[in-house]
């Protein structure tokens, strides 16, 4: 009994080492994974590099992939298994701008009737909704004029105390409250 117990737990160890096969899905799947990238918050066109993270994963026939302001990445998938990916910006040739170089970690799963994507920026643990690469320009600051010290701080905005006013209401509360169950205590006593 004790030897067919240890046979049977050596069999099913041995049987979990063995990696599964991927299985054909039931039909292609076309997945699209959004991808937005930003100048200056007006939207632009740069170029993308998807990387697989294993070499038998799928990769869209071009690489790298321009995007004019937004639009999607799509891959084709025919059979199912997970998918991973790093996305980043490739550094344009303009030095007055500040490329993004943030890296999004994209997980692709594929099964016989779902699938589902995933897309993390790196160092983060919050799903986004889409790839968004913010690049900034500097703009060339335009010559000012400076203007004298006199001395004399410019007053701007509302300079009433709320902080004051807000502890005298509060304080005015309590009381009426403390004299309303001492109102109260009277009349029970009279009674």
């Amino acid at each position: 009994m004790k030897k067919r117990y240890i046979i049977q737990l050596f069999l099913v160890s041995l049987f979990s080492l063995i990696p599964l096969q991927s299985v054909s899905a039931k039909e292609a799947v076309s997945i699209e994974i959004p991808v937005e990238l930003m100048l200056n918050k007006q939207h632009t066109q740069g170029q993308l590099e998807l990387k697989a993270t294993s070499p038998d994963d799928y990769l869209p026939s071009t690489n790298p992939i321009t995007i004019n302001g937004q639009g999607t990445i799509t891959l084709n998938y025919t059979h199912t298994g997970t998918y991973t990916y790093q996305l980043h910006q490739l550094t344009g040739n303009d030095s007055a701008i500040k490329y993004d170089a943030t890296v999004y970690h994209i997980t692709v799963f594929i099964g016989t009737d779902t699938h589902v994507v995933t897309i993390y920026k790196e160092g983060s643990s919050d799903k986004d909704a889409k790839a968004i690469f913010n690049n900034v320009k500097d703009v060339p600051k335009t010559q000012t004029t400076t203007k004298k010290n006199t001395g004399k701080e410019t007053k701007t905005g509302d300079s009433t105390p709320i902080m004051f006013y807000s502890v005298m209401t509060i304080v005015s509360l309590a009381i009426v409250f403390i004299l309303l169950m001492r109102l109260k205590e009277d009349k029970k006593c009279i009674k």
